[in-house]
């Protein structure tokens, strides 16, 4: 879904642009896959520092992230020095704690015991820099915990913050640029597990839905939450950030 939402965002950005031959070039042509953050250009490196810099400015983060990997590129020089990018890559939770000054891949070695966070983002830059407007389009999640128990059945555990926004509830087709976030509301603290088959979230065992505002969560609702899930063979997995940053 969150794929779907990037692709259509980084479209009205283009459109509002009048700039139809990015979105060929985004979807149409991409690059094979990059481990090494010094192999990327300087302005692919501009866009992976933004993200960085955003998810390690979470409150909810302790390990510092870095770039791990590139999945795919898209570029086009509109003239003028105007350029337009979109970049899908991951970042990769290091040892070294959130914050830390100067840190490479080199200085904070990667941990594999949490999920990796899958970034895409878009955005303009005249004489390769990042322009402010249109506001670039920042968009990582973690990738949520899963169990593959074979024949097709998968059992999920996703852990996420939801936030409220200046719409209604109930509002028909709500989407990120249709309605604004709010800062004067709490976050939701929400913890989930369900069974998948084919694809397809089961009626059995019934998905376990924990929803509460964040400031009335306690250390006994997370140990509830996961004893809960583990009891029904579910996975363990870690708390996503907030699904967009730079485009409230």
């Amino acid at each position: 879904m969150f794929f779907t939402h990037r692709s259509s965002v980084c479209e009205k950005m283009a459109e509002w642009l009048h700039v139809v031959v990015f979105i060929a070039a985004v979807f149409l042509s991409s690059s094979e896959g990059l481990n090494d953050f010094d192999k990327l250009s300087d302005s692919y490196k501009k866009g992976v520092e933004l993200a960085i810099e955003q998810v390690n400015s979470h409150a909810g983060v302790q390990q510092h992230f870095l770039f791990f990997k590139s999945l795919k590129q898209s570029s086009i020089e509109a003239g003028f020095e105007v350029s337009y990018f979109y970049h899908h890559f991951y970042l990769k939770a290091t040892k070294c704690s959130r914050g830390t000054e100067n840190a490479n891949s080199k200085k904070c070695a990667f941990r594999n015991d949490r999920p990796l966070i899958d970034c895409a983002m878009c955005y303009k830059t005249y004489r390769e820099k990042i322009e402010e407007e249109p506001k670039p389009f920042v968009h990582c999640v973690h990738r949520p915990a899963l169990t593959e128990a074979g024949f097709g059945v998968m059992y999920v555990y996703h852990h996420f913050l939801a936030r409220a926004t200046k719409c209604l509830r109930g509002t028909v087709d709500a989407d990120y640029m249709k309605c604004a976030f709010r800062n004067d509301r709490p976050l939701i603290d929400c913890g989930i597990c369900y069974k998948t088959f084919g694809g397809q979230i089961e009626e059995e065992p019934k998905p376990f839905i924990d929803c509460v505002y964040k400031p009335k969560l306690t250390q006994g609702i997370k140990t509830s939450r996961v004893q809960h899930c583990n009891k029904m063979s579910y996975s363990n997995g870690s708390a996503s950030i907030l699904l967009v940053r730079g485009s409230q």
